[in-house]
């Protein structure tokens, strides 16, 4: 360990590396010592300090596990208000898909009686023309027959002359 203090020019070749090395680990233990002692005192020992670190990363853990089931719960509540409000406006075109069908059952049932009412309408009318016709004819072989009864009576009058007394009286 000869060389240890002569300058950097000197060293040559692997001896210069292995003394390198070995200098610059026995500085850098020393520091590590150091460290540790220090940390020692301030913070208790290595295994007490992973202790604590590892009781922070656990609750970390749960702390976030917690959050992750609050955010599903949350989701799940949201997908059941979605489910139950489709389920309600479900419900509610359900009850106006009967409405519109008794709408249109009724509706089909005022244009039947509708066009029956048409029908009677239509025959009534044909019904009306048939009898006002029948009613004219009616009333006009009223007329010709008593037409015809006046004028044989006053024919008769005419060849068969009655004292105007008989006359009155008839």
């Amino acid at each position: 360990m000869a060389l240890v203090g002569l300058p950097a020019e000197e060293h040559v070749g692997t001896t210069y590396r292995l003394e390198l090395l070995r200098n610059s680990s026995l500085e850098h233990a020393g520091t590590l010592e150091d460290r540790l002692r220090h940390r020692e005192r301030c913070f208790g020992t290595l295994q007490a300090s992973w202790q604590v670190k590892n009781c922070f990363s656990a609750w970390r853990s749960l702390v976030e596990t917690q959050n992750e089931a609050f955010r599903a719960q949350e989701d799940h509540d949201a997908q059941l208000r979605t489910i139950f409000d489709l389920q309600e406006l479900l419900a509610q075109k359900e009850l106006e898909n009967r409405q519109l069908s008794l709408m249109l059952v009724t509706s089909e049932r005022k244009r039947s009686t509708l066009a029956h009412s048409v029908h009677v309408i239509q025959t009534g009318a044909s019904d009306l023309v048939i009898c006002v016709r029948v009613f004219a004819a009616w009333r006009r072989l009223s007329v010709e027959g008593r037409l015809t009864g006046t004028l044989l009576r006053i024919e008769a009058c005419l060849h068969h002359p009655t004292p105007l007394w008989t006359r009155i009286g008839q």
